[in-house]
Parts: structure tokens; sequence; C-alpha cells
């Protein structure tokens, strides 16, 4: 097993320092760097957008920053708050007061739209298209929430769809729906997307989120997001575009029904990285982008491309590490601080809201009638997970392990896909894939790990993970 925890003992620095005459009071903490949450937005004449800005250090002393607008006749900003004025272009100039750091936003304005739907070109939480200037036809939109509700709705072929803009698997609205926009689109690949590339166009009316697909149907994922009066994400939902039929795989023993493949992913064969799918860190709804291909000479992978420049990392604090912060920011990953340690979640008193569970809860990424796998799920169908018993279920060529009819019907493929990990000293990356498979289950294990089925090429182990990683899902029936 892959050791993650690294022993911290910050106060015996905090001793040392004392010790040579050093006084930690006195010892300033510079900016080092800011990043926008967004390369470059397009928005309509008189629609706003919220830019969000990210300080490095997290603990830097001062982290005010000065906005400006390389002409406010056309776009204006007033604390990363942008107002589309009249056509044209602008740039948006985040300088941090401390040391003159800056990062830039290009903004382009367009007449509005009669949808009322902005169609942004960006990263981060802000669209990277979807507006349209025609209303979809709602009547002809085929209602995917239908009979449920969910956090992922699948697809599988050209047309106009809707669904209910409610919170995950609950019947509870998401709030004053303003506009709703593509925040990303991905093939899963290398291969880098056009914008518009997967859907085509989005819609709100009447408690509905509508969108359509170009007439050339096209295989990856794509994130949409429900925003209000001023710019603010309300719930994103995972619109997942496969063109095969998702097949039940029946473990044996009763332990349960599971997909044949991974949670976005575009197949289920062997040795294809397009059964790598999406990563979760564990407890958020929205994922994040898998690896593009395996690289088993660094053991670094390369996200796969979409449409946007994703952001920066963010540590968890009482600001950022809250379900609402992460709600709001579904592309920004959170690591874990120093109060959360190893989880994502900042939890003050043990008093922790609900995220994942067996009874699948409205962050859930799963589909509708599926949920995170229970915990013991693959050990009920008969899996041995003694990490020093080297198995041979694991298929070195093509990078996974085989479950055959011994253990479920019909066999499933699990690819070592990898994870997400951070080491404090570079941005989060994709490390193991192409001899690593992380599996999450719904059950916790302590305050800042996660039980779920884990193997590292011909060792298994169905112990816990650190909730800040991001890891495979493979979706249980209800």
């Amino acid at each position: 097993m892959k050791a993650f925890k690294v022993l911290r003992y910050p106060f015996l620095v905090s001793v040392l320092l004392i010790i040579v005459g050093c006084d930690l009071s006195k010892v300033p903490i510079p900016v080092s760097f800011i990043t926008l949450s967004d390369s470059q937005i397009e928005l309509g004449v008189g629609e706003i957008f919220k830019l969000e800005c990210v300080v490095s250090p997290y603990n830097a002393d001062n982290k005010r920053i000065i906005w400006s607008s390389s002409n406010g006749a056309i776009a204006s900003v007033n604390d990363g708050v942008v107002v589309g004025i009249k056509v044209g272009e602008a740039v948006i100039t985040a300088k941090s007061d401390d040391g003159g750091k800056t990062a830039e936003c290009i903004v382009t304005v367009k007449e509005q739209s009669s949808s009322g739907n902005s169609g942004n070109a960006g990263s981060d939480d802000n669209p990277s298209d979807g507006g349209n200037d025609d209303r979809l036809d709602m009547s002809a939109a085929l209602d995917l929430s239908s009979k449920g509700t969910a956090n992922c709705y699948i697809v599988s072929k050209t047309g106009i769809y809707k669904f209910k803009a409610v919170q995950g698997n609950a019947n509870r609205s998401v709030g004053e729906v303003e506009s709703c926009s593509v925040l990303w689109e991905t093939f899963g690949t290398d291969v880098k997307p056009s914008v518009n590339d997967l859907i085509s166009a989005v819609d709100f009316r009447d408690g509905y989120v509508a969108f359509s697909t170009p007439d050339s149907f096209k295989e990856g994922n794509a994130v949409i997001a429900a925003r209000d009066a001023q710019g603010d994400i309300l719930w994103s939902w995972h619109i997942w575009l496969v063109e095969d039929e998702i097949k039940s795989c029946t473990c044996v023993n009763d332990a349960g029904v599971l997909m044949d493949r991974n949670l976005g992913a575009t197949s289920a064969l062997p040795g294809s990285s397009s059964s790598f799918g999406l990563l979760y860190q564990w407890g958020r709804k929205d994922p994040f982008l898998g690896a593009s291909e395996p690289d088993l000479i660094d053991d670094i992978s390369e996200p796969a491309a979409s449409t946007i420049e994703w952001p920066g990392y963010v540590i968890s604090d009482s600001v950022y590490g809250t379900i609402d912060y992460a709600t709001k920011h579904p592309t920004t990953y959170i690591v874990y601080g120093e109060v959360s340690d190893w989880d994502w979640l900042h939890i003050d008193n043990d008093k922790e809201p609900v995220r994942w569970q067996s009874e699948k809860t409205i962050y859930d990424p799963c589909p509708a009638g599926w949920k995170v796998a229970d915990f013991d799920v693959w050990e009920k169908a008969g899996l041995s997970f003694d990490y020093e018993v080297e198995h041979d279920l694991y298929v070195e060529e093509d990078m996974g392990i085989l479950l055959s009819n011994e253990y479920c019907t019909p066999s499933a493929w699990y690819p070592a896909a990898g994870y997400v990990y951070w080491d404090e000293d570079s941005m989060p990356i994709i490390e193991g894939c192409g001899n690593t498979g992380a599996y999450w289950s719904s059950t916790k294990d302590n305050l800042d790990n996660a039980y779920g089925m884990f193997f590292w090429s011909g060792m298994m182990m169905d112990g816990s993970w650190d909730n800040y990683s991001a890891c495979s899902i493979r979706c249980q029936k209800i």
C-alpha cells in the first residue's frame, strides 16, 4: 500500500526557531502568485459574471486584490463582479496589493441572447458555452428526470433533453435560476473538444434545464450549471454522453449489482483509456477530469483535454472547505488544511454535514436508480483483500483487474485509472494511472478517510483513502 500520510510536527519547527532567536510573529508571509477562475469569458450586454481570485499561499498576510478593466465602457469590474456594458472586448486584471502579482481574464461582450442564458468561454466555475440565440422547444424535449432526479443524466443519442432543476435526488428547488450554461466538455482523451462539440445549446424554463446535442453525436462528459442573478452557481449536473448500453453486473452471493464501467467512462474495454472515466473527491457530487492516458515512466498522467482551463486549488479552511463553497465552485479542487487533516471538508467539533451514505443523498454523483457502492460489496462477492498476497486478477498488459464470472455476471473490467494526489509543494496531479485503481465506497472510515476498493498491480486492499483525493466510482444499483 502506498503511504500517503506524512507525520508533520509544526510545533517542533516553532520551538527550534524560537531557540535560535527567530520571532515567528515578525516573519511576513508574502503572496507568491494569484489565479483567476477564468481566463476568458463571454457576456451579453447587461449580463454579470463573478470572477473568483485565489491567492497563494492561502495564509498570505495581505490578500487584498485590486481589480481593473482595460476598457470600462465595454466591461466594468467591482470586486470581481464583471458587467457587460456594450459590445466589444476588454481585459480584466486582478493585482495583488502585496507584490503586484497579476492575473488576467479576456471579456468579450456580445448582444444579449433572447434566451437569457450566457454563452461564456472560460474556465473554473464559469461556462464554456451553451448559450443560444433561439429558445429550445421544451415540448419536444425528452424528460430525463421523469423516472427520478439525480446529479448525473445519461444521454445516448442526439436530441433535445430536459430535467428538473432540483438538488440531486431530492424534490427541492435549487433556488431562483437566472441562467444556465455549460461549464465544460471533454471527450475523456488528449483531444481537446471545441465548444459545443457535445452540447450545442442550453435553456431554462418553468423549473426545467434543457439542452440539445449537435446533429453529430459525440461521446464524452459535460457539466451544466444553474446560476442566480448575481452569477453564483446554485447547482450543477453531470451529463454523461455514451452510445453503447451501460450494462449491469450482478455480483455473486447477493452482494449487489454494479455498473459494468466507471462513472463517466465511455466504454468498458480492457486496455482502453476510454474506460477510465472521471474522478471524484469523497462526498462531492461534481467530477474532475480523469487521465487521458497512462504514464508508466513518471507515474504522473495528464488529465483529459477539455474546453476550459481548470483553476488552481484552494486549501480547506472555514471558508473554502465547506459544502456551500464546493457547490458554488464545482471545478475547484479543495485540498486538506490544518484542521481538515486529509479531508477537503473543514470540520469543527466533529459536526459533519451529510455527504455520501449507503442511502443515496443529494450529493451522490450517480444517475437515478444508482448510488455510490457500499463498502463491502466487493468482499461479499468473494474478493480477498489480503494485501500481502499477490492476486491473479490483475492483467498487466491491459492495466487493470478483470472480475470473472466467479465474482459477477457478466465479467467486469476495473481499470487502473489512478487517483488525484497533492504533496503540498505542487498542483494536484493524477498519479498511478496504469498501475493503481482507487474506487470509493459510500462509507467513511474515520473523520478524514473513507473505505473503498483499492489495488496496486497484483495487490488488493479494501482499506481507506484520504477524502481529499479524487478516485473512481463504480455505481451500485439501488
